[in-house]
């Protein structure tokens, strides 16, 4: 019987071949080693809950009466806790807009809201407030 030596494009085509498997084959492990692994985790992992956060709303304002009203009003009817909601009105107006503010800031505080007029008594460099 005759051995008869390969070619060797042939090798090498059988040598990539090998590699390509085993390369298959450790990312199907690493996959089912991740698996078993994401399964083992703690179920029952305790949770803080610390409910709504406290933020503060900022309102600058600048000579927009037509849009104050609607604006401070949508505000104070989210959804949210006023007790975590701190308002703070920024106005820079010099139009009739600061006694607008002023009359729904003092009718809302007297609902409960945390709600402040800011008023700067110069516009120098600066947005609303």
């Amino acid at each position: 019987m005759e051995f008869i030596s390969p070619n060797p494009f042939t090798s090498f085509i059988f040598y990539i071949f090998i590699t390509c498997a085993i390369i298959i084959i450790a990312y199907t492990c690493n996959f089912y080693y991740l698996a078993f692994l994401s399964g083992r985790r703690k179920e029952n992992q305790d949770t803080i809950s610390i409910g709504e956060p406290t933020v503060t709303i900022h309102l600058p304002i600048y000579n927009e009466k037509y849009v104050t009203k609607r604006l401070i009003n949508s505000i104070c009817d989210l959804d949210y806790p006023k007790q975590k909601m701190c308002i703070m009105v920024l106005d820079d107006s010099d139009d009739s807009t600061t006694e607008q503010i002023a009359e729904l800031v003092e009718n809302y505080k007297g609902k409960g809201f945390d709600i402040s007029h800011v008023r700067r008594g110069t516009r120098q460099g600066y947005k609303a407030g």
